[in-house]
Order: structure tokens, then sequence, then C-alpha cells
């Protein structure tokens, strides 16, 4: 494990221009821990493609939006999303095959909150934003988690919950503490254990060789995992 880190020290310092290499504490966490062979052709390709990025767009925004005539207000909105334009950027006919992909959407008794994370998670899949899409996914799910054991407890005691007090800290754990606690089916718990393990696929991401391609169909799968769930499990909004 020494020879791997040393050697992408080694390459990590020529890059940075260093004679010498800096053997800190700090130095040696940061780098020597997380980057090996497999980091040194990503980081190698981040600097050989390392863009400048400027945007003045907020600074052209004044104090009082009163002074901003109409044509002016959509001039500054047409520069932001110039300026925040990515190389995923969906055309019309893209967004219109994105919204074909996506299954029946028939929700019942969600949250409010919920409602309006679940819109922002279909609407950025939809503008080709797969990673917030996935991330967002990841946040219903845990939220749901949550949700389910408060109803339970509400609904039956917290008797029967504190055996499993222990499981309730993580996700994946929590999930088969409610299965164990007849709220989740075996089917239902492996839905939206599906989505935790997608989210912490793309959220502690440590490499970035995912082509965009699986990154959509990743982000499609959570959507439509969650989608099923909820079209299929009733929700109380006692």
């Amino acid at each position: 494990m020494y020879q791997r880190r040393d050697f992408a020290l080694c390459v990590w310092d020529t890059w940075c221009g260093r004679r010498k290499l800096n053997r800190s504490s700090d130095f040696l966490h940061v780098i020597a821990v997380t980057v090996y062979y497999r980091d040194i052709e990503d980081l190698y390709v981040m600097r050989k493609e390392s863009w400048f990025y400027k945007n003045y767009v907020p600074k052209a925004i004044p104090a009082d939006l009163k002074r901003l005539s109409e044509p002016e207000r959509r001039v500054l909105i047409d520069n932001w999303a110039d300026a925040v334009r990515t190389r995923n950027l969906q055309s019309t006919d893209d967004k219109l095959k994105n919204i074909r992909d996506l299954d029946r959407i028939s929700l019942k008794s969600v949250p409010p909150w919920m409602m309006d994370r679940f819109k922002e998670m279909i609407d950025h899949y939809v503008c080709g934003q797969w990673l917030s899409s996935i991330a967002i996914g990841g946040i219903i799910a845990e939220y749901l988690s949550f949700h389910l054991v408060e109803e339970y407890v509400k609904s039956n005691g917290i008797r029967r919950v504190i055996r499993h007090s222990r499981k309730l800290g993580i996700q994946k754990k929590r999930l088969v503490a409610l299965r164990e606690l007849g709220v989740l089916t075996e089917s239902e718990r492996r839905k939206l254990d599906f989505v935790r393990d997608r989210r912490n696929e793309y959220v502690h991401l440590n490499t970035i060789r995912t082509p965009e391609k699986t990154i959509k169909e990743d982000s499609l799968k959570v959507v439509s995992t969650l989608t099923e769930f909820l079209n299929e499990h009733r929700l109380s909004l006692s």
C-alpha cells in the first residue's frame, strides 16, 4: 500500500512542480490516503482539460430590481442560462424524450415537502441534471424511512421500535427495521435500498470515469423506483 501511495505522491508532485515531497501529516492524510493508481489518470485528465470560468451576471443585477426594465430582466436571465450551460444541456426534443421515459405518476397522500422534492427530482432528470436527480432521490428515500418510523410510533407506540433503536441511525439498517416491524414489504424495502445504494455510489464519488450515459440510466432507475414505491405505498399524513 505504501508503494502505491508513494508512487501517487511522486506523480502528484511532478505535476505540481515540486522538487521535494512535502511530508507534512496533513498532506499525507489528504493525498497519500486518497490518491492511488486508478486516480492518476483521472487527475491527469482534470489537469489537462482545466478551464477558466468567470461569471459576472450576479454583479450586473442592481440591489433595487425596480431599476430593471422587463427586457433587461430577460437579458440577465438569458445570460445566466448561458453562463451555467453544461455539456448535458438538453434540447427540446431531448426533454420530450426524457419525459416520455418516465413511468405513470399517480401519487396519493404524499406530504407537500416530499411532493416538491419529487417534482424537483423528475425535472432534474428531464433537464439533464442527473447527478442532482439521484441525490434528491436519496434525500426522498431517507425522508420516507424517517416518516414511516414516526408514523409507526404514532399508531403502535414506541415499545417495539426501541428494540430496533441501534438500527435507526443508518438508512440501510433503518429499512431492515421497518421490514421487521411489518411497515415495509420485502419488495418495498428493496426498492428504497436500491435508491440508497445508487445515491451512495454517486454522492460518495471517488472517480470521474462513469460515462454520462450510465449516470442518466441510473438517474432514471432511481426516479422509476421511487415513483413505483410512491404509487403503491400510501403514506399517512397524520
